[in-house]
């Protein structure tokens, strides 16, 4: 019985050290915060000039935006969430998002990638 309960006990710890790591390193991905966009209040004052129906798509790198506009087909974009960001009417956790879906992003662009303001699953 002690030798299960050591094994259980090891097993949790090695569970949360992987945690704790995991955390670390996506925090370590994450960009900067674009300056005028620290918080929702400050992307308000600055508005939004982004507004794109396409596809999700995961890269290596993140989420990306694939989209058109007449005449350019198969253009793409980075999206960057931040605490602020909204999906539909919750919180964006980009671990809920799925490849392929259909949505509308409203943002700031910058450089290619878009700080999002809102994002929303169209038909």
């Amino acid at each position: 019985m002690k030798k299960y309960l050591w094994v259980l006990i090891i097993v949790a710890i090695s569970a949360v050290v992987a945690a704790l790591l995991f955390i670390g390193r996506s925090a370590e991905k994450r960009p900067p915060v674009p300056e005028n966009v620290a918080h929702k209040d400050a992307l308000s004052e600055t508005e939004s000039d982004f507004n794109e129906v396409g596809n999700l798509v995961l890269t290596e790198s993140g989420w990306r935006l694939v989209y058109e506009k007449p005449g350019a087909p198969a253009l793409t974009a980075d999206l960057i969430f931040y605490p602020y960001s909204s999906c539909g009417s919750g919180i964006c956790s980009p671990a809920l998002l799925k490849a392929g879906e259909r949505v509308l992003v409203e943002g700031k662009s910058s450089s290619g990638r878009i700080s999002v303001v809102s994002l929303v699953a169209t038909e």
